[in-house]
């Protein structure tokens, strides 16, 4: 999910996120698997925040983001945004871009990802609270996207995806539907496994279908409800809660029939 105040289309290396970021966050929280809202208090920002004490390069200010606390080789412009739910847990996130670098050859080197939760100051997010205009959020997401060019949706599972009841998604998925910007749906292993196998034993897609053809922009939730306020605000005073849950329904829904090409393929 995306936060209202964000940096320049700079972004996260995947080989960090990859090799380094899954031993911080458990040495931080003390979880085998944490989700990111226990990441963020201990990694990203708080005391033992890893960017603590550095001088945040954006604003000049102490406290910086993860993207600036990290060696330079981890930052570069942003190949990559990542649409996803800080409910996530550890092991879903790090396993969904570990299975899309391999899926697409992609170097985790060469691949840097936008993603609000390395890339934001969280410190600043917090001091600030939810102090920007829907139009302001608007004009500063579309900017960013455009920017970075490509989008990576990322679902925790096929047949049941928090992904589709969040604000924060729902309004990224629709952004760059509008600006015709390519997309690509990732999900971790488990849930590709689970797709797959109640796919062999015949439950098919009508399920899943079901469950995207019933989003509901208007009442669609956010961790902090102000957040979802503000982009319902900002559905209702520019789109329209219709034309968006119909263009986000007929994009997931177009992912996910090359997810089921790419099934029938396997067995060719």
């Amino acid at each position: 999910e995306l936060e209202p105040t964000q940096t320049a289309p700079c972004g996260i290396s995947a080989q960090y996120v990859l090799s380094i970021f899954p031993a911080e966050a458990r040495a931080a929280t003390g979880l085998d698997n944490p989700t990111f809202h226990k990441i963020c208090p201990v990694l990203a920002f708080g005391d033992s925040g890893k960017g603590k004490h550095r001088i945040c390069p954006r604003d000049g200010k102490l406290d910086c983001s993860i993207l600036d606390a990290v060696e330079g080789q981890h930052r570069g412009r942003a190949t990559h945004f990542v649409s996803w739910c800080w409910d996530y847990t550890l092991d879903e996130f790090v396993g969904s871009i570990r299975s899309w670098l391999c899926k697409e050859n992609l170097c985790p080197d060469d691949t840097f990802l936008w993603v609000c939760f390395f890339c934001n100051n969280q410190y600043r997010i917090k001091d600030a609270g939810s102090q920007v205009s829907p139009q302001e959020l608007k004009s500063t997401f579309e900017h960013s996207l455009e920017q970075v060019g490509q989008m990576v949706i990322m679902l925790n599972d096929f047949f049941d995806p928090m992904y589709i009841s969040r604000a924060w998604c729902i309004f990224e998925t629709y952004i760059c539907v509008t600006k015709g910007l390519p997309m690509t749906m990732i999900v971790p292993p488990a849930a590709q496994a689970d797709f797959k196998r109640k796919l062999d034993n015949g439950v098919g897609l009508a399920g899943v279908q079901q469950k995207f053809e019933a989003i509901d922009s208007k009442h669609s939730r956010s961790t902090k409800p102000e957040d979802a306020q503000l982009i319902h605000d900002l559905i209702e005073q520019t789109y329209g809660f219709e034309a968006v849950n119909q263009q986000v329904k007929v994009e997931l829904l177009r992912c996910l029939t090359k997810e089921f090409q790419n099934y029938m393929m396997q067995g060719v």
